[in-house]
């Protein structure tokens, strides 16, 4: 049947017959053959009588209420997928149902429109319940189990992890910030352009799941760790001795203070400051290190377990791209440490890492929507994405040094990028911050 469309040149009505396309437009003379789309011809349906369309729809109906919905409901019942209210209405509409289906069937009679619209909301049910069940399934993990000594070493570990990733990185980031602008080994002049900058509090947890809290709980835990759990107290110590240190430092400059004493007590903090840092860098730097071996045996040794008993779970699929995720920023380091260096191993490492994700992926684009997977995917995948992408291009850069212009240190191709990608990843795969190579600083003392 001629349809109509509108010529793209002037807008005119045009007739189209799909069998007798027009090539140009009757009106301005534009040609239309490759701007006008066509209506595609329908394809014929199969056609069935109304009686045969009903006799089979009974027979249909029939076998799932008498063999089918019995034979979903009850694992699902099992699985805890659906509530009892919902497994009531549909046992009760099949019970009741059963007996009109096989009359209608006997006798040829359509079934009566209440009946007919109890099944359809008893067979609507049946098909949302599942639906759940095949999501449970897909989410279900083999259950692996850990033994006691490790399972509590892991517990001690990811609470030292924490506090490194978490306070530990405050320190270091307020440290930065105020050295960026004012000379370690002289002091502030209170004359520097960039004394705006000031000095970042350094803000801690006082809840009780906080690091202050949960460090001396973890020293009592056990196993103990004599190397850690000493780098631990001495940090805490540390930590509490710089927060009141600097919330002074910080309203000194706000405030500008300095104006009024020719920066004298700006160049005492500076002294207390420095002192409290370095007593604050030796735990860390231990705490770091042990860290960064301890933790790492402990996934590697789990990897082992979950590839013999469940390879292609959740936990597997999780903690093989965790151990990966590390061997790339390893490479990305080595890669950057020296002007010439053979780059052959960071693209293995990468492109192991790309195979990795994309089981991940894989794993996501089945996982039911609310689920535990489906929320992980939702805010991981695109820090894995990332961080794949920042490690290329640092592999792919011609260049063998990060920039020295101030402000350019997460540059593409920079070292410094990769570890801020990898710091974000962080967020959704347990490991240790990593430290920048570099940092900002004020572009008058460049």
């Amino acid at each position: 049947m001629p349809h109509t469309v509108h010529c793209t040149n002037c807008n005119a009505p045009l007739e189209i017959d799909p069998h007798q396309p027009i090539l140009k437009c009757q009106y301005c003379g534009c040609d239309l053959k490759h701007t006008v789309a066509y209506r595609p011809a329908a394809r014929p349906e199969p056609t069935m009588t109304e009686q045969q369309r009903k006799r089979v729809l009974r027979l249909v109906i029939f076998i799932i209420a008498a063999t089918v919905l019995p034979g979903i409901i009850l694992p699902v019942v099992i699985c805890g997928v659906i509530g009892t209210s919902v497994v009531t209405s549909i046992t009760g509409a099949t019970h009741t149902l059963k007996d009109d289906i096989v009359r209608s069937t006997k006798t040829g009679q359509p079934l009566p429109p209440s009946v007919q619209g109890q099944l359809d909301e008893a067979l609507r049910q049946a098909n949302q319940a599942l639906k759940q069940a095949r999501g449970a399934v897909a989410e279900a993990e083999t259950f692996v189990p850990e033994p006691q000594p490790e399972a509590a070493l892991r517990a001690k570990l990811e609470g030292y992890l924490e506090c490194v990733n978490v306070e530990s990185a405050r320190v270091h980031a307020s440290r930065a910030r105020y050295l960026a602008w004012a000379d370690a080994r002289r002091g502030p002049t209170c004359k520097e352009p960039c004394i705006s900058w000031g000095i970042p509090l350094i803000t801690v947890s006082e809840s009780s799941t906080g690091c202050q809290a949960r460090v001396p709980e973890l020293i009592k835990a056990a196993p103990h760790l004599p190397a850690i759990d000493g780098a631990a107290a001495s940090l805490i110590a540390a930590v509490q001795t710089l927060v009141p240190l600097v919330k002074e430092a910080e309203s000194y400059f706000r405030q500008q203070d300095y104006k009024d004493d020719a920066c004298a007590k700006g160049k005492e903090l500076h002294g207390k400051l420095v002192a409290a840092f370095a007593a604050f860098d030796a735990p860390d730097k231990v705490l770091r290190e042990t860290l960064a071996k301890d933790h790492g045996a402990l996934q590697a040794r789990r990897l082992a377990v979950l590839e013999r008993v469940d390879p292609r779970g959740r936990a597997a699929l999780h903690l093989r791209l965790t151990l990966q995720a590390r061997r790339v920023l390893d490479e990305a380091l080595a890669f950057r440490s020296r002007r010439w260096v053979n780059g052959a191993p960071l693209h293995a490492a990468l492109a192991e890492y790309k195979n990795h994700a994309s089981a991940f992926q894989a794993r996501c684009a089945n996982a039911p929507l609310g689920g535990e997977v489906h929320r992980a995917c939702i805010f991981g995948l695109r820090a894995i994405e990332g961080f794949r992408t920042s490690a290329r291009e640092l592999a792919l850069s011609p260049r063998r040094r990060p920039p020295t212009l101030p402000g350019h240190r997460t540059l593409p191709g920079t070292i410094d990028n990769v570890i801020l990608s990898y710091n974000s990843l962080l967020h959704y795969l347990p490991g240790i911050e990593q430290r920048p190579t570099g940092y900002d600083r004020c572009p008058a003392r460049r």
